[in-house]
């Protein structure tokens, strides 16, 4: 399995754009990859470390942080410019956003850019995170969206818009390049990628009926759901 190393190699001069991408991954399946490497081209990011969750504050987990972790290192071995971090997993209690990025900026070479991946069902639960108005101001944010027309990116917009007006500080304003831009904090970027009809429950939920869920699993995942029984 790739892991992440604490340190990470650079070339003098040259600041690093790191992606990270946390979440349950409860499997791991092929939107996530697709929407996040759509997201590493359209932002010119040097590396994207995937991060499972340990003990998600927000979530229950249906599936041992082990093996969803097995399965990230599965989805991604191979794949250049993907990491799986298990800093998460080697940490007590519960798996905090703001603590990771932390970790990542203590262990990263000095001028590191950092860039934090979430879907946008998780954004619009931001506010309930640990520390959220302290996390914006050290990370930007890459809200992932499953694809959509022009109209559904409008409504997205309109969404976000009321829920950064109602939860974060006074100041930020919709950019035309794509984000909500603040004077003293990083950007939140809104990301419409690939349209991805999938979600990780509805797969879970395949499984358990019995149906074939391989179409939305690398191969290798697959095999190792059917190896372990998992999700029966």
């Amino acid at each position: 399995m790739r892991q992440a190393t604490t340190n990470l190699p650079h070339p003098p001069n040259d600041a690093l754009r790191l992606g990270l991408f946390g979440g349950t991954f409860n499997p791991i399946h092929v939107g996530h990859i697709e929407v996040a490497e759509a997201a590493r081209q359209r932002f010119a990011l040097d590396r994207i470390f995937l991060i499972p969750a340990a003990q998600p504050p927000h979530k229950q987990t249906l599936t041992s942080a082990a093996d969803r972790l097995a399965m990230a290192c599965l989805a991604v071995a191979g794949r250049p410019g993907w990491e799986v971090s298990d800093v998460e997993l080697r940490r007590a209690g519960p798996s905090y956003t703001i603590d990771t990025v932390a970790w990542f900026k203590r262990t990263s070479p000095p001028g590191t850019e950092f860039f934090f991946l979430l879907g946008i069902d998780a954004f619009l639960e931001f506010n309930t995170w640990k520390a959220y108005s302290t996390l914006v101001k050290e990370v930007a944010l890459i809200v992932l969206a499953r694809g959509g027309d022009e109209a559904d990116v409008a409504a997205m917009i309109d969404r976000l818009k009321r829920f950064i007006a109602r939860h974060f500080p006074s100041g930020y304003r919709w950019d035309a390049a794509g984000a909500f831009i603040h004077p003293d904090s990083h950007a939140v970027y809104l990301f419409n990628g690939p349209r991805i009809a999938i979600s990780a429950s509805e797969i879970r939920e395949r499984i358990a009926r019995g149906e074939d869920a391989r179409p939305w699993l690398d191969p290798a995942v697959a095999a190792y759901i059917e190896r372990k029984g998992l999700y029966r």
